[in-house]
């Protein structure tokens, strides 16, 4: 009816929004957040545009009401319903989710479309992805240890790590 046709990538929708490219949308995503408004953020694992690590820190460090809590939130594993395989990483807080989706790059949906759609429907009906817990050792660390080396007992004593300061 609009005259438009599906197209991986077109101008028009690009065009309508150009004047925002740049201004950023993170303080309009806490203001969601701190309206209990849910918001599921993904990254295929294999996405060499959008890397999964970044995007993870930038949604760690938004600032909204709950930030500290989706910090320490447990990460689990999630399969999906069309697959029965694991199909990614989840970790969520209140109504902050972030799924690392496997076997998928920059265009989840094209690449996993059964599992985007399994996705999808875990959020519209508000289905758990919380389908086993992930067991992520840490290392414990003594007092004034070094965060890199948590071998050692102080930073004096990780003069090979090219991250701690320099002995003395």
């Amino acid at each position: 009816d609009a005259g438009q046709k599906y197209r991986e990538c077109t101008d028009p929708p690009y065009n309508a929004l150009k004047h925002q490219d740049g201004l950023g949308v993170t303080k309009d995503v806490v203001d969601l957040l701190n309206d209990g408004i849910t918001l599921l953020f993904f990254n295929g694992v294999n996405d060499l545009i959008c890397n999964h690590v970044g995007n993870e820190l930038a949604v760690e460090n938004f600032k909204w009401d709950h930030q500290s809590e989706f910090l320490i939130s447990k990460r689990y594993g999630w399969k999906a319903p069309s697959t029965g395989q694991l199909a990614g990483y989840m970790r969520g807080y209140k109504n902050l989710f972030y799924l690392k989706v496997l076997n998928s790059g920059h265009m989840v949906p094209l690449d996993v479309p059964d599992v985007s759609l399994d996705m999808m429907r875990n959020l519209v009906f508000g289905i758990s992805f919380d389908d086993y817990e992930q067991q992520l050792a840490r290392l414990a660390q003594s007092p004034g240890a070094c965060p890199v080396c948590p071998s050692s007992s102080s930073n004096n004593e990780c003069e090979a790590c090219p991250i701690c300061p320099a002995p003395g």
